[in-house]
């Protein structure tokens, strides 16, 4: 009973920067972990030529985003396109290795490449769980709550508001109270101007 109080207690405890940096340390750590485990799998799954040219480009590509979430860590943003990569990933190595896999008559070099990359096809639903797991801490992090769809509306826009950032040509905002002050005073300055 004491020791689950305990937990509670420091659960609920507000935390220092310390603690908050030991978090953020805990989840680059993750990340740099997810990237070099597909690194190692897909340069082993790439060794021999059984593979097509799109295995190669499909894996570089989530290497690279993979890559900028690295550097961007105040965004959440390159979490969720590594994320949404990492799923459509999957569902490509299915298919290449469905289709390309090597003829029990194959080297044992393509048969050990095309392992490799079976290995890493089975390893991306796992690392789209981290992946997904860096995603709310990242939002609760930096503002938002832990899983929220702010991240979709980041990247995609949000449905609600076609309008997005910009105003529409054709529409002409009413002058907001400052402007018409502003305008009101330099035309009572120039009314007072012309009759001098």
């Amino acid at each position: 009973m004491q020791q689950s109080s305990t937990l509670l207690n420091s659960a609920l405890k507000p935390r220092n920067v310390r603690e908050n940096f030991n978090d953020y340390r805990f989840m680059t750590d993750k990340t740099h972990a997810i990237f070099f485990i597909h690194l190692v799998f897909t340069t082993w799954g790439l060794q021999s030529d059984w593979a097509p040219t799109s295995y190669f480009f499909y894996n570089l590509l989530f290497l690279m985003v993979l890559l900028w979430g690295l550097h961007q860590q105040e965004s959440v943003q390159p979490i969720v396109m590594a994320f949404y990569f990492d799923i459509i990933c999957f569902i490509l190595d299915i298919v290449n290795v469905g289709v390309f896999f090597p003829s029990r008559s194959g080297s044992t070099s393509r048969r050990f490449s095309a392992g490799m990359a079976i290995v890493n096809m089975l390893l991306r639903p796992l690392t789209a769980f981290f992946l997904y797991k860096i995603m709310g801490e990242r939002n609760a992090l930096y503002g938002g709550s832990a899983y929220h769809d702010s991240a979709l509306t980041e990247i995609f826009g949000n449905p609600d508001n076609r309008r997005g950032r910009y105003q529409d040509m054709g529409h002409v905002a009413a002058p907001s109270q400052e402007l018409r002050a502003a305008a009101a005073a330099s035309a009572d300055e120039l009314n007072t101007l012309q009759k001098v």
